[in-house]
């Protein structure tokens, strides 16, 4: 729903909407495929391989935050600096 709600503010077109859900779908499917036939078989065989999973992710998210933070903070200074 918030992908029309993108074409109804004028973000995006249409066909920008419909080739980013296809990339969507693309990309899970293929996740999809590469954990079920690589990561699951390896994580019952590697009892290491599930914490390294967890921890990478935790990572990513982590990173992920401080960015959105970081750009948060920059957006903020750049509108005290027009208002005032």
């Amino acid at each position: 729903m918030q992908a029309w709600l993108r074409v109804a503010t004028g973000y995006h077109t249409v066909p920008q909407v419909l080739v980013g859900y296809a990339l969507g779908v693309g990309t899970a499917l293929a996740w999809e495929r590469l954990g079920t036939q690589h990561a699951l078989p390896l994580a019952t065989r590697a009892p290491w391989f599930a914490p390294l999973v967890y921890a990478l992710t935790v990572t990513g998210v982590l990173a992920f935050v401080i960015k959105q933070l970081k750009g948060a903070e920059q957006d903020l200074k750049h509108l005290k600096a027009a208002m005032e």
